[in-house]
């Protein structure tokens, strides 16, 4: 009877460590999934805001699609510059003279004054 018990008992807690398991894995994909669609708003309101931004100066509707894609370029090329650069020791001001001379075409040299103030490091948290 008592080996019954203690089988019984180890069953029980098993039961209770798995159901803690699952409980902790739903809180974690609930957290994910509201910080997933936090992201996804602000990134329809970014894109709303440079599509408005993009209108105000576009002389047709040709000229809509090309800007607005270049912007759209731009910002991916950004986004993976930010990314890429993590734990490499890099500074982003580097990638932010490389998304410069892609996004606008510039020669960042020739601008008054050119890039002036320190590197600034960016970590994972802070650009997401």
């Amino acid at each position: 009877m008592l080996t019954e018990l203690a089988a019984f008992s180890a069953v029980a807690l098993r039961m209770i460590q798995s159901e803690e398991r699952v409980q902790s894995a739903l809180a974690e994909q609930e957290k994910l999934t509201a910080e997933m669609a936090h992201r996804v708003k602000n990134l329809l309101a970014l894109t709303e805001g440079m599509l408005r931004l993009t209108a105000r100066n576009a002389v047709s509707k040709d000229d809509l699609v090309k800007k607005l894609s270049g912007r759209l370029q731009a910002l991916s090329s950004a986004h993976q510059l930010v990314r890429r650069s993590f734990g490499d020791g890099r500074s982003i001001g580097v990638g932010l003279q490389q998304v410069l001379k892609s996004s606008h075409r510039l020669n960042v040299e020739s601008l008054s004054g050119g890039l002036l103030g320190p590197s600034a490091r960016v970590d994972a948290l802070s650009a997401s």
